[in-house]
């Protein structure tokens, strides 16, 4: 009888000893990829081009992603490249601020197909954003 105790206790210290290493993440990844680490006191990245590296501000790393994304080597002329789009999380607030970069992804394509306008301001903010870059055929 004895020996059922201290069996079932020695495959709860072999399931102990083989669980892997956990350790904590303190924060979710933003629309960039990255987040700010509370712990090192650096945003870094987890997605993207830059995934992996580590920066003193949010806005060092911005602009390094700006200028990563500006960098990379465009397709060759025979492709016609197309992006389809799904505007709909543009239409509330607080997005107005990532049309940079959004810009700069989108800048790469030579077709965008727009997809589930929520309201027709959208596309007006979106062509005065874009503007440069950009024309839209119609409204």
């Amino acid at each position: 009888m004895r020996l059922f105790p201290l069996s079932i206790s020695f495959i709860f210290y072999l399931l102990a000893a083989f669980v892997p290493n956990v350790h904590a993440h303190s924060g979710r990844i933003d629309d960039n990829g990255g987040h700010w680490d509370r712990k090192t006191a650096t945003y870094h990245f987890h997605k993207g081009p830059l995934a992996e590296q580590s920066f003193p501000s949010k806005k060092v790393a911005v602009a390094a992603l700006q200028a990563a994304l500006q960098d990379n080597p465009p397709f060759p002329m025979q492709t016609i490249t197309v992006a389809s789009w799904n505007m709909h999380n543009l239409a509330y607030r607080g997005k107005e601020t990532k049309l940079g970069i959004i810009n700069l992804i989108l800048s790469r394509y030579d077709l965008i197909v727009l997809q589930e306008v929520g309201k027709p301001k959208v596309i007006d903010h979106l062509q005065k954003a874009l503007q440069e870059v950009f024309q839209l055929p119609y409204k």
